[in-house]
């Protein structure tokens, strides 16, 4: 097994993560903005953690109808 790189992470930062991933799974593609204003936190943290869950892999961005730059956990599937 390779040594994890940086400092482990906070037990804050990790349930952030879960919800984060909990909120895309129950209500579909959503904004960096709507998951900060659902999460109550600031639009900077939110980047912070959709780009961390981004290149694990567990989310990816997509454009909506709109022309408005969406996160999902779908991955496999086709953008919403």
């Amino acid at each position: 097994m390779e040594p994890r790189k940086g400092r482990p992470r906070s037990p804050e930062t990790i349930a952030r993560d879960h919800r984060i991933i909990e909120i895309l799974t129950t209500e579909g593609a959503l904004s960096r903005n709507d998951l900060a204003a659902r999460l109550g936190i600031s639009r900077s943290l939110t980047s912070i953690a959709i780009n961390r869950l981004k290149d694990s892999g567990q989310v990816r961005r997509c454009v909506n109808d709109e022309g408005e730059n969406v996160w999902t956990v779908a991955v496999e599937e086709p953008c919403p």
